[in-house]
């Protein structure tokens, strides 16, 4: 096997937006399908990202359904165009808190959720995977009640964006997706289907130097 993703992405010397968007389109039709099914994940995370090889033609797998919930009555989506896409996005009604904190949901803090929390876990990992860092990293909150400052946080979508040298090299495709998946409001919150559809994953996802610039960026965090 080829183990975790993110072990993957600190070896690698060649890593860019196009390799990050081949890795999110699969999560995308990973996601799509789950929520179809009713089943919401809620621990989406780099950590439970699998390699299916070590070969350079990997495919990714989602592990780790321990703390994922079957919700027989989600409305049953087949794609963006849906019409009862709305009904889906504003399901709220998981109250326990589960998962990993630092890619929660708002609306899981506030104990009213459903599976639109899966997306926003969802721009939690590709932010992590174009800029090496988490978006809500733990480890630079304030030592006074750091939880609190999390949620403030998150809540109020806030993470590092124009100061931060590795987003600044992201394409406007690229940081578009990130903050439409990132976005607090679920209404709002692009769904699997909707993401898979976005312009970064259909279109241009960079220019030569924006790569050289992002791996140079990627390169300097690991240092």
């Amino acid at each position: 096997m080829g183990g975790e993703l993110a072990n993957y992405v600190m070896s690698a010397q060649t890593w860019n937006e196009a390799e990050a968007g081949r890795c999110m389109h699969q999560v995308l039709s990973g996601m799509a399908y789950l929520h179809s099914q009713g089943v919401c994940h809620r621990d989406i995370k780099l950590a439970n990202l699998l390699r299916n090889s070590a070969r350079s033609d990997f495919t990714i797998k989602i592990a780790d359904f321990g703390a994922s919930k079957i919700l027989p009555d989600l409305p049953r989506i087949d794609g963006s165009a849906s019409r009862d896409l709305e009904q889906f996005k504003t399901y709220d009604k998981l109250h326990d808190a589960i998962g990993t904190p630092c890619n929660m949901g708002p609306e899981v803090f506030d104990r009213r959720y459903g599976p639109m929390c899966d997306m926003w876990s969802c721009g939690c990992v590709v932010y992590e995977l174009l800029t090496g860092e988490p978006p809500f990293d733990p480890y630079k909150l304030p030592g006074d009640n750091p939880e609190w400052h999390l949620k403030r946080n998150v809540r109020a979508a806030k993470y590092p964006t124009n100061e931060d040298p590795s987003w600044r090299a992201l394409s406007p495709e690229a940081a578009s997706f990130v903050q439409r998946l990132l976005t607090a409001a679920v209404a709002e919150r692009m769904s699997a289907w909707e993401a898979q559809r976005h312009d970064w994953l259909g279109g241009r996802l960079m220019s030569m130097k924006s790569k050289e610039e992002l791996t140079s960026a990627q390169q300097a965090r690991k240092r």
